[in-house]
């Protein structure tokens, strides 16, 4: 359902941009990539449900596929600033539009850079509520992607949720009632990991609209634009 809601958002905000700003297919690209990216969050943190069936494969092909629906939004997006990049150098808009390209570049990296059997960790904490957390922040992320993507449709400026740091220090209790029960210590360096992760994609959107963030020099636009280099699946 909230990913039902959230596409039909998109094509009416979208329709409602191109009548109130005409001729913008760049920003609506880049509204596509964090439409999109709250998909990938959204499917991701249905991973970590305790109750999901260990034997079905459809949950992992899914996020495979929302990943390369993804990869390819970011890909069109990224020859489109490519493009105003050569026309616009330096202009106050390109440098926005820009910043909030490498912004959903980052999440994205982040959120598939962790590979984790999931299997694995729904038998160890099944009965704990650690794998609920992590999959409730995941999904708040994209929430707030989906919030992202309607701002930049309507040019308004994004409002990062304050509730992301009462989540934070839920799972940072929850991790440490497992470490003094005794937890796998491997299975722990896995959740730390990914924690360090969402934690990298917090400060990204809550800083996203910083004037000194989106000021940061970038020397070699078009290189790191121009790098295609794969990224994980998972």
């Amino acid at each position: 359902m909230y990913l039902l809601a959230g596409a039909v958002w998109y094509n009416v905000l979208t329709l409602i941009g191109h009548l109130l700003f005409p001729v913008r297919p760049l920003q609506d690209n880049l509204a596509r990539c964090y439409e999109q990216l709250a998909r990938y969050l959204e499917l991701k943190s249905r991973m970590f449900d305790p109750d999901i069936e260990d034997e079905s494969q459809a949950p992992l092909y899914d996020l495979a596929l929302a990943n390369g629906q993804l990869m390819a939004t970011l890909n069109q997006t990224k020859l489109s600033l490519l493009t105003r990049l050569r026309g616009d150098r330096g202009q106050r808009g390109t440098r926005r539009t820009l910043h909030y390209y490498f912004v959903a570049q980052d999440i994205h990296e982040r959120a598939s850079s962790s590979h984790i059997q999931y299997q694995t960790l729904r038998e160890h904490f099944r009965h704990s509520d650690v794998l609920f957390r992590f999959q409730r922040l995941m999904s708040m992320q994209g929430q707030a992607c989906q919030q992202l993507s309607r701002c930049i449709l309507l040019r308004q400026p994004y409002q990062h949720d304050p509730h992301f740091e009462r989540a934070f220090t839920h799972i940072d209790a929850a991790l440490e009632r497992m470490r003094d029960n005794g937890a796998p210590a491997d299975l722990l360096k896995t959740l730390g990991f990914l924690l360090n992760n969402l934690r990298a994609i917090d400060a990204q959107l809550a800083t996203i609209e910083s004037e000194q963030a989106q000021a940061l020099p970038h020397n070699n636009d078009e290189n790191e634009l121009a790098d295609d280099s794969p990224h994980g699946l998972e």
